[in-house]
């Protein structure tokens, strides 16, 4: 606004043409911008003096350092273990794998994990909150980029989504107009995110995806103090002498990944392969295991329909009888041990924690064209169904 207001009076004192005056002004922006960007605080870890002799016991001792501090679901701290080892050693890749940290409420330590891995890795740059220009010109010094809070201003910011999509992969480069000229980032970065909730899908594909949840009694084992982290600048000054002085074997590796790993999955999990292959000993069996954990495909969920069917046809036949009242079927389905709808098992998709009533069966059972009857037992009249009815049902439903 004070540039506006004076820039016609400015170009005039100069005797220069207005765009003229603009572009030189839209120029020196853009290289203080560089300048501020030089200037953002990045971490530094000096190498550790001495060779790491004992690779699998330097990354099992930050393993256990997670598991010390944090709750986490299973194969994540192999996960957390290797993502530094990759992160030093970035240059080696072709593409980042993201570590997405994430919960459906607040305190389930996701920050604290956030720390630790910060303490670990080279050149942080950590934040609650960052805008795209920020990432385009620090992209050159190649930080790692801790992101907490996402779920609070990516939306802000949809270009910083499509930048942090782009910047996984080594050949990523970001073109800009700045006054009449072109100009190009590279942003190939290793970033680290945390948020309550998903990520949108695109990037979702390429983090790896650690779900936490709120820890049970008993953990974590301590508290986390990050004014307190000399053990893990340790740690971190030998994963940086260890990536140095295996970075040949690290970039030469090619590592053989599950069966199950291929695409978007393969490009996410392959740094960890290579890391845990170079380590050695136990390591490749570890990262193994944990990629089996984490991408581990849930068991579908039983067919409850089927469920009821196959209870109601037993109940016909421990009965032998022909027809049943309503009422009485639904006595016995909810006296059938370990099913949803006996009366001491509240299962969510019942909709509540009460047991089966008469209408929830008719609304279930017009699933297979099963309805009720009035009918006539022992003298008495009520709404029921006859076997006759699902005979044809089980015949094709059951076998």
């Amino acid at each position: 606004v004070d540039y506006d207001l004076v820039r016609h009076a400015e170009a005039k004192r100069l005797h220069l043409r207005l765009p003229t005056l603009d572009h030189a002004v839209e120029r020196a922006r853009s290289l203080q911008d560089d300048a501020d960007a030089s200037s953002v605080p990045l971490s530094h870890l000096e190498l550790w003096p001495e060779p790491i002799l004992d690779a699998p016991a330097l990354f099992d001792e930050i393993h256990d350092r997670y598991l010390h501090y944090a709750s986490l679901p299973g194969g994540a701290a192999v996960v957390l273990t290797l993502w530094p080892g990759h992160a030093h050693a970035i240059k080696a890749f072709d593409l980042t794998p993201r570590i997405h940290l994430t919960s459906r409420k607040q305190g389930c330590g996701k920050s604290t994990v956030l720390s630790i891995l910060a303490a670990l890795c080279p050149r942080v740059l950590r934040t609650n909150n960052l805008k795209p220009a920020v990432l385009y010109r620090t992209g050159p010094r190649q930080p790692t980029v801790c992101l907490d809070e996402m779920d609070t201003y990516l939306h802000l910011y949809p270009e910083l989504g499509g930048l942090l999509n782009a910047s996984n992969d080594m050949d990523a480069c970001v073109y800009r107009c700045e006054g009449h000229a072109i100009r190009a980032f590279k942003a190939y970065i290793a970033i680290a995110l945390a948020s309550i909730g998903p990520l949108v899908p695109t990037l979702r594909d390429r983090s790896i995806v650690l779900a936490m949840e709120e820890a049970p009694p008993g953990y974590p084992k301590a508290r986390f103090d990050k004014r307190k982290l000399e053990t893990e600048t340790i740690l971190g000054r030998k994963i940086a002498r260890w990536a140095q002085d295996n970075f040949a074997a690290i970039a030469a590796c090619d590592p053989v990944l599950p069966p199950e790993a291929y695409n978007r999955l393969a490009d996410k999990w392959r740094p960890l392969f290579a890391i845990a292959q170079v380590i050695g000993g136990h390591w490749p069996q570890r990262v193994l295991e944990a990629f089996r954990q984490l991408n581990a495909k849930p068991e579908p969920a039983p067919d409850l329909g089927l469920l009821l069917l196959a209870d109601i046809r037993d109940i016909f036949a421990k009965t032998g009888a022909q027809r049943l009242f309503s009422s009485a079927l639904v006595d016995a389905l909810c006296a059938v041990p370990e099913r949803p709808w006996s009366l001491t098992t509240p299962v969510t998709d019942l909709g509540s924690a009460r047991p089966i009533n008469e209408g929830w069966l008719a609304r279930n059972l017009r699933r297979f064209a099963v309805r009720s009857h009035n009918l006539r037992i022992n003298g008495d009249r009520a709404k029921g169904y006859e076997l006759i009815d699902f005979t044809g049902v089980f015949a094709k439903y059951l076998g």
